[in-house]
């Protein structure tokens, strides 16, 4: 497992090269690899599954929080690589992501058949209700938006306002960087990986009206 974590958080310096026509894609192992570090040098086969565990490990930090009765919303989703692991232990999970492309991947390949799982594209605000979500992250997109010069704040308040009261908010970021989350109260600050690096989970809880 330590190999899918020192993974994961390269895959932060990939997204930090990113824009919004690096996503555009229509291949699964090209979006994988989009995702995935090139410097992990395996055949299709094992790099996919090493995606797989990636996707699971992230739920395996938060999956407490979660429960059979929960609709929730992953926040820059891509092809699903969290919310196909997500989607057992929730009653629907809603993927976002402002590539059309990666969505259509995931509805049509890498999460087929997974019927509690819905795709949506975002442009400039999330599609949805206020308070509609029990639970709600975003993992390796918050950084995505810092680096992309867009506007963090717009969309972590946006997070927020279609988040239920009491509703819970993850979110992970390369360094601890102070984000405001409006209305809600901080929970918790875990490592992401326990091998000393800078990248952080946070947990925070809507409060009520």
């Amino acid at each position: 497992m330590g190999n899918v974590r020192r993974g994961i958080q390269r895959e932060v310096e990939i997204m930090s090269r990113s824009s919004d026509r690096h996503w555009r894609v229509s291949d699964l192992d090209i979006a994988i690899n989009k995702i995935l570090t090139s410097s992990i040098r395996v055949d299709k086969e094992k790099r996919r599954e090493y995606f797989d565990l990636s996707g699971k490990y992230e739920v395996d930090l938060f999956s407490k929080y979660l429960n059979g009765d929960m609709t929730v919303l992953d926040f820059g989703g891509g092809i699903g690589r969290v919310a196909k692991h997500v989607a057992p232990l929730v009653k629907k999970v809603y993927v976002s992501d402002i590539s059309e492309g990666m969505l259509e991947l995931g509805r049509d390949v890498w999460c087929k058949g997974i019927d509690n799982i819905e795709w949506v594209r975002n442009t400039n605000i999330l599609p949805f209700d206020d308070e509609t979500f029990d639970f709600v992250y975003s993992l390796l997109c918050l950084w995505h938006l810092i680096v992309e010069s867009m506007d963090l704040t717009h969309w972590v308040n946006e997070c927020v306002r279609v988040l239920k009261p009491e509703g819970w908010f993850w979110y992970d970021m390369d360094f601890d960087r102070f984000i405001v989350v409006p209305g809600c109260d901080h929970i918790a600050t875990i490592r992401k990986y326990d091998d000393g690096s800078d990248t952080i989970c946070k947990l925070y809880r809507k409060r009520s009206k």
